[in-house]
C-alpha cells in the first residue's frame, strides 16, 4: 500500500475520476498556484503522474468513493470544494513552518511556482496557526505558543536564501486556499458531505465505509 490515499476528482463537466494515489498529491495540490486557480489540466496531470501501485487489485476495483490507505481526498471542481479525511496530513495544513517549506522545492511538484505562492501567502498573512496541546510522557499538558509570522515574508524574498528553521513545537499551520472551500470530515461525515455536494453515493460506497469503520 505504501503512502497511498484514495483520490477522487470531479471535473467541471461532471466527469468523476477515482484512483489510489501517492500521498504526494497533498502538497502537490495545496502548494500550487495552478490548483488555486482551478486548473483542471494541472490536477489531471498530477493524478496521472502519481498513480500508486496498490498491494492488490481490489483497491482499484473498489467503489469510487471508498477510502484506501490513509483515507480519502476529494477535489470537486463543480463546487470548488475539497472534502478531506486522511490520517497522513490534513489538507491545507502543515506541521512544518511555511518558511521551511520554502527551502525545499521537492515539497511541491510545481517547484518554483509553489515556492512563490507560499511567499505570497506569508506576505498576505494567509497562513494562520492552530495550537495543538502537547502531552509529555508524564501526562503534563503544555499549550504550544504560536510564533509570530510578522517579517517572515522579508526573510524569504530570496527563494534560495537559507531560512533558519523556526521551531514551533506542536503547532499546525493552516492555509487559506480561497476560492476553494476545504472540509475536514470525520469518517462518518464523508459520504453525507459528498451527497450535499451532489455526488452519487452508491450502496457499495456505503458498505465500503461501513467495513472501513468497523474493521470488518
Amino acid at each position: 500500500m505504501g503512502d497511498a490515499i484514495r483520490t477522487v476528482v470531479r471535473y467541471a463537466d461532471g466527469r468523476v475520476v477515482s484512483g489510489v494515489k501517492s500521498t504526494v498529491v497533498i502538497p502537490g495540490l495545496q502548494n500550487s498556484d495552478r490548483f488555486l486557480a482551478g486548473d483542471e489540466g494541472y490536477v489531471g496531470g498530477l493524478m496521472d503522474e502519481l498513480a500508486e501501485d496498490a498491494d492488490d487489485e481490489a483497491a482499484e476495483a473498489a467503489p469510487a468513493l471508498a477510502p484506501y490507505g490513509y483515507g480519502i481526498l476529494v477535489i470537486d471542481f463543480t463546487n470548488m470544494a475539497v472534502v478531506d479525511c486522511n490520517y497522513y496530513s490534513p489538507f491545507a495544513t502543515s506541521g512544518v513552518h511555511p518558511a521551511v517549506l520554502l527551502q525545499n522545492q521537492l515539497s511541491s511538484l510545481d517547484g518554483r511556482d509553489g515556492i512563490e505562492r507560499m511567499a505570497r501567502m506569508l506576505a498576505e498573512r494567509r497562513v494562520s496557526i492552530e495550537r495543538i496541546p502537547y502531552r509529555d510522557p508524564d501526562g503534563v499538558v503544555t499549550e504550544v505558543l504560536a510564533c509570530d509570522l510578522a517579517g517572515l515574508d522579508a526573510a524569504v524574498r530570496d527563494h534560495y536564501a537559507r531560512v533558519p528553521y523556526v521551531d514551533t513545537g506542536y503547532a499546525r499551520f493552516v492555509y487559506d486556499l480561497a476560492p476553494w472551500k476545504v472540509t475536514h470530515a470525520r469518517e462518518w461525515e464523508v459520504l453525507p458531505a459528498l451527497e450535499r455536494l451532489g455526488f452519487d453515493v452508491t450502496d457499495a460506497d456505503r458498505e465500503a465505509w461501513k467495513t472501513h469503520m468497523t474493521g470488518g
